[in-house]
């Protein structure tokens, strides 16, 4: 099947079935607020639990890894106000019929002369440090935040073992001390937390720790503690506070923040390339179309810019 194109047929275990990408789900009350200005009825948790449980218990029964999770009402969304048996509703002057929402979402990549150039010149043999290929996946899983929280978590492991090796060799620490102190034989608890390396050994080799800026301490913290609840009780909380999307978006974005700190405290020789060079894209999309008798007029546009 191409891409883009609907099957000619479809079948389910012999007998024909159609494609969907809708959940309909009707609610019954006596009387919903229809008001213009008053709030969704059902309340947005009574339909984000409807939506919730209906898709945690198909994906269960039919083992479809590929569902993504719905996110009411960060999607797109349709209300309808009905009679029981389907049938349109008188809409007085300040009462609604529908609310609703339209989503869309797009990504692109800018490429500049710049930006060009600047990929071309890294050194002869550059390779992507592992680290950073790492952030950029985590932010690239968002709104996940389980994958998003666990590998952004995993950068910084891999970002302050792979700099603490590489300081650790400029200033000609043996093989054998250096070993001692970061591996002991295997022996996990007796080798240096991820905290300890953000902090006394950070402070050994540049002078620096990361307890010197509290928002970025906190932020480190924060994550660390996250993606710990989340591989051992399966939900992402600080404290006792499940994290929404936003809020693991943010955490995801301070990883940044520690590295290009971290980066101010190293050698010049030590220091990796920084992507300079931006481009701001400008993208229109015409939603409305202007008719013969509507000629002059300026159609509706979008204009989200994608850095």
């Amino acid at each position: 099947m191409m891409f883009g194109q609907h099957p000619s047929g479809l079948r389910s275990n012999g007998k024909p079935a159609y494609e969907a990408n809708v959940m309909r789900i009707d609610f019954h009350k006596e009387d919903f607020d229809r008001t213009a200005d008053g709030p969704i009825d059902p309340p947005e948790d009574v339909i984000r639990r409807a939506v919730s449980d209906f898709h945690a218990r198909l994906r269960f029964t039919t083992r479809a890894a590929h569902a993504s999770p719905v996110s009411f009402p960060w999607n797109q969304w349709k209300l309808d106000y009905t009679k029981d048996d389907g049938s349109e509703l008188e809409t007085p002057k300040g009462y609604v019929k529908c609310r609703g929402t339209i989503q869309f979402k797009f990504s692109f990549i800018g490429i500049s002369p710049e930006v060009w150039d600047n990929a071309f010149a890294l050194p002869s043999g550059f390779k992507v440090p592992v680290w950073d290929g790492l952030r950029l996946d985590a932010l690239a899983a968002l709104p996940s935040v389980g994958t998003a929280l666990v590998l952004a978590a995993t950068s910084l492991e891999v970002f302050i073992s792979f700099l603490l090796d590489e300081l650790s060799a400029r200033q000609r620490l043996s093989n054998t001390l250096w070993t001692w102190i970061t591996a002991r034989g295997g022996r996990t608890l007796q080798q240096p937390s991820v905290e300890e390396q953000f902090d006394v050994l950070l402070k050994e080799f540049t002078g620096h720790t990361l307890k010197e800026d509290a928002a970025l301490w906190e932020a480190f913290k924060n994550l660390k503690s996250a993606r710990n609840s989340f591989v051992h009780e399966g939900v992402a909380m600080v404290g006792m506070t499940p994290l929404s999307k936003d809020d693991a978006a943010a955490l995801v974005g301070r990883v940044d923040c520690i590295i290009a700190k971290i980066r101010e405290w190293i050698p010049e020789e030590v220091r990796w390339p920084v992507p300079e060079a931006q481009v701001n894209l400008e993208w229109t999309h015409t939603l409305i179309e202007a008719s013969d008798s509507s000629k002059g007029l300026s159609p509706n546009r979008a204009s989200p810019a994608a850095p």
